[in-house]
């Protein structure tokens, strides 16, 4: 029976018979200075990983910010995408942040037929069709259909290596942080079939391939080593998510604005969520 083949592992085949093996397992580390550390893999991973010219879907959060900031420092031609209804949160953060890192952003201002198209071509393939997969797939395939560049780079993976979901910080205060991590090192070997499957085949349905720098091998390892307590921090106003990242992109300059600032997911902020649920309750 047909099956998917796992991250890390390939399938060889001699003509008579098939063989499944490990080729890779991510290498844990003791991490000195975590923090001195990110600051120099995250500008290297971003240079020699996205190409010289790409589309970014830029929300305005930290984890495109660093992707912007960086991808200009090392002279990458980037177009920033921000994917939205009319008056949405993401299209004003996009343009506050933009203002801020000196980027010009493209506002994809979508409406229901917009989302209707999406839904119908994504529904024929997606594995998974709830409310939030075809919301959060909505957003790729319709960013990389307005893209003019090969490629389109995201912020994947980083909310699970680096404690950005809430649901983290709700565990570490109801049951510790030993609780928060295991939830977080579920979500990261999960990531192939509940995120990048879903988002890679939306972004290669618009036309784009689909670039996740965070999940880069160095990257990757890295924040795989760090401790958990340096990602989500006790702070006196509660448990600050993704501590240790923001640190990391203030030592490198970030704008301070950018690395505090609080960011709701995408497919809320974006204001899909809320019509995709509308329009399939009333189909």
């Amino acid at each position: 029976a047909a099956g998917q083949l796992q991250p890390g592992s390939l399938l060889l085949f001699d003509g008579r018979r098939s063989e499944i093996v490990r080729w890779y397992e991510p290498r844990i580390k003791r991490v000195a200075d975590p923090e001195r550390l990110l600051a120099d893999v995250l500008p290297k991973v971003m240079d020699l990983y996205l190409p010289s010219e790409c589309s970014l879907a830029f929300s305005g959060g930290l984890d495109s910010s660093i992707i912007a900031y960086l991808a200009l420092s090392s002279g990458k031609k980037i177009d920033a995408l921000v994917i939205g209804y009319e008056g949405c949160l993401d299209h004003s953060w996009a343009s506050e942040a933009a203002s801020l890192l000196g980027i010009r952003v493209k506002e994809i201002i979508v409406d229901d037929e917009m989302v209707r198209n999406a839904i119908q071509v994504l529904g024929k393939y997606l594995p998974r069709k709830s409310p939030m997969d075809l919301a959060i797939a909505s957003i790729f395939y319709i960013a990389s259909k307005n893209s003019s560049k090969k490629f389109l780079v995201a912020g994947q993976g980083s909310d699970e290596l680096f404690g950005g979901y809430r649901k983290y910080a709700d565990a570490f205060e109801r049951w510790g942080i030993g609780r928060a991590a295991e939830l977080m090192r579920k979500d990261v070997e999960q990531l192939h079939l509940m995120n990048l499957e879903r988002d890679e085949l939306a972004s290669s349905l618009g036309g784009s391939d689909l670039i996740a720098p965070y999940l880069v091998k160095e990257l990757y390892e890295l924040a795989l080593s760090i401790d958990p307590e340096l990602k989500l921090r006790k702070t006196g106003e509660g448990i600050a998510r993704k501590w240790i990242l923001r640190k990391a992109a203030e030592r490198l300059g970030l704008p301070r604005e950018l690395v505090e600032r609080p960011k709701k997911a995408a497919q809320y902020s974006s204001g899909l969520m809320k019509r995709i649920r509308f329009i399939l309750s009333s189909t």
